[in-house]
C-alpha cells in the first residue's frame, strides 16, 4: 500500500498573516526574505509534522512556491522549521490548458494539476481509488477532489481545529471519500492523462524528485 499523501499549500496554510503580526515578538526580522524559514510558521511545522509522522505520510507540493524555489532548498527550508516529512514531488503547471476545460479554472485548476500527478505516478485507476490522501489548502479550486480538502483560514493557517479532518483523509481511500464508480476508475469530469505540464519552458514530469 502507498504512503498517504499530503498535497500541501504553503501560503495561508504554513505561513499566514498571524504569523507575520507575531513573528517580531518572537525575535524575527519583519523584513521579508522570500522562500526562508522566517517565512514559516514553528507552530504549524510542528502541529503538521506530528500528523505526518502519526500518518506515515509524504508531502507533494502544490503552492506556487513550487515554481519558484527548488525542491532542494524547500526541504532544507522546512527541516529547519522541524519539517522532515518527505517532500517526493510537486504537481505541474497546467494553466495553460485553461481554455480547453470551459473557463472553469478558478474552480478546478488546482485540483486538476493533483489529478494529474495521481494519475501519472500510481500504476492504475484502481490504486488512485484506493490512495490515501489529503489537500491542504486556504483555496478551494479543487474541482472533483473538493471532498479531499482541509481548507484553513488564510489569517490563522492550519490549527488544532483542522487536525481531526486531516487524519480522517489520511485514513480514508478516495473511493471512500468521493463518488467512484465503473471497474474502479474514478470519475473526473475532465480528462487530464495527455496533458503535458510545462515549467519554466520546460517540458516533462513533476512527480517524484530526488533533487
Amino acid at each position: 500500500m502507498n504512503p498517504p499523501l499530503i498535497f500541501l499549500d504553503i501560503d495561508g496554510v504554513v505561513n499566514h498573516h498571524e504569523w507575520w503580526v507575531r513573528r517580531k515578538a518572537e525575535g524575527f526580522s519583519r523584513k521579508r526574505k522570500p522562500y526562508s524559514t522566517d517565512e514559516l510558521d514553528p507552530l504549524v511545522c510542528k502541529r503538521l509534522q506530528e500528523v505526518c509522522t502519526w500518518a506515515k505520510a509524504e508531502i507533494v507540493l502544490i503552492s506556487t512556491w513550487r515554481k519558484y524555489c527548488p525542491l532542494g532548498r524547500i526541504r532544507r527550508v522546512f527541516a529547519e522549521r522541524g519539517l522532515t516529512a518527505p517532500v517526493i514531488g510537486r504537481t505541474p503547471d497546467l494553466r495553460h490548458y485553461e481554455g480547453q476545460i470551459e473557463d472553469h479554472w478558478q474552480d478546478v485548476g488546482r485540483g486538476l494539476e493533483i489529478q494529474w500527478w495521481l494519475q501519472h505516478y500510481l500504476p492504475s485507476d484502481e490504486a488512485v481509488c484506493e490512495q490515501r490522501f489529503v489537500i491542504i489548502d486556504d483555496d478551494r479550486d479543487m474541482g472533483d477532489l473538493l471532498g479531499k480538502l482541509t481548507q484553513p483560514r488564510g489569517d490563522r493557517g492550519l490549527t488544532d481545529t483542522e487536525v481531526p479532518y486531516l487524519c480522517k483523509h489520511l485514513s480514508e481511500t478516495l473511493m471512500v471519500s468521493m463518488a467512484a464508480g465503473g471497474s474502479g476508475r474514478v470519475l473526473f469530469k475532465y480528462d487530464v492523462r495527455d496533458w503535458a505540464p510545462s515549467w519554466n519552458q520546460q517540458r516533462g514530469p513533476f512527480g517524484p524528485e530526488k533533487v
